[in-house]
């Protein structure tokens, strides 16, 4: 689940812990637990807006970059955690693949890389 609100003030972030303290009741209402260690707080723009949000009797973590169906979306709206992760990924397939193959011939090798 994801909540949002435009700060544009530095009294603003009042209206997303009334929506924080609206989803705790109704989750408390409904029986459904919602695990506030996995809540975290992405403030995107500003800085100097940062804000401390609680869940109940539990603080939001502030975080600086987040996943969120597989994308890494950070601060700034930025790409580089989310490529620096995907390289990451792929330099640990390759050499993966590299280990799995004796042979050094690079036909072969091109062949397993490639397809």
């Amino acid at each position: 689940m994801k909540l949002y609100t435009v700060a544009e003030s530095p009294i603003d972030p009042q209206t997303m812990q009334d929506a924080l303290n609206r989803l705790f009741k109704w989750a408390d209402i409904w029986q459904l637990g919602i695990s506030h260690k996995t809540c975290s707080a992405l403030h995107i723009g500003s800085p100097s807006l940062d804000h401390v949000f609680a869940f109940g009797s539990n603080t939001v973590v502030n975080v600086s970059c987040v996943r969120d169906l597989g994308m890494f979306i950070d601060s700034n709206l930025s790409f580089a955690e989310h490529i620096s992760h995907i390289v990451a990924k792929a330099h640990a397939r390759a050499c993966f693949i590299h280990k799995c193959f004796l042979s050094r011939d690079t036909s072969t090798l091109v062949c397993a890389f490639t397809i």
